[in-house]
């Protein structure tokens, strides 16, 4: 399976489907190719941040924190949702969202069917995601959802859960 796993990585990233980033110094390095649709993570939370990785022409954003007991906090999110314009899916939900509120910058992303994050309160703004599909929430403790969430028509998957613990930065 592991010889069969890496083959078919190998395959994804010489037809430039997919990109594969393990700890600092392959996000560090990294040099997007054009039109790389498709992008996974396996890093600290605080490496990714570190990195600023730039990649405008990315779809999807798989974002898993390698260490994995706990979540890294974030309290300035302009980074991660200001640069990805075209993505459809966002995969962030090991990074904590320090704000009482959803980012702004969240509902830029117009093109969004998926969006798993880590945060406190959801917005009633998050209805302007109008091709959200699917909305994957994890929080700490009690959460309110708006109302205007039951108006998404294309929302058909919701879920909410709660995460373990979070580490202070």
């Amino acid at each position: 399976h592991d010889l069969l796993f890496e083959f078919c990585k190998i395959q994804a990233k010489e037809k430039n489907f997919l990109q594969v980033l393990r700890g600092f110094d392959e996000l560090s390095t990294f040099n997007e190719p054009p039109n790389l649709p498709l992008l996974s993570i396996f890093s600290s939370g605080e490496d990714f941040i570190k990195s600023k990785l730039f990649c405008p022409h990315l779809r999807t954003l798989l974002f898993f924190d390698q260490t994995a007991a706990r979540y890294f906090q974030l309290a300035d999110t302009s980074f991660p949702f200001s640069i990805y314009k075209r993505l459809n899916v966002l995969k962030l939900d090991h990074i904590h969202l320090m704000q009482e509120e959803l980012p702004e910058e969240v509902e830029s992303l117009l093109n969004l069917r998926y969006l798993a994050i880590r945060a406190k309160n959801i917005p009633p703004s998050i209805a302007k995601i109008s091709n959200l599909e699917t909305f994957s929430l994890k929080h700490c403790r009690e959460v309110t959802l708006p109302g205007t969430i039951w108006s998404m028509k294309k929302l058909r998957h919701l879920h909410v859960r709660p995460g373990p613990a979070v580490i202070g930065r």
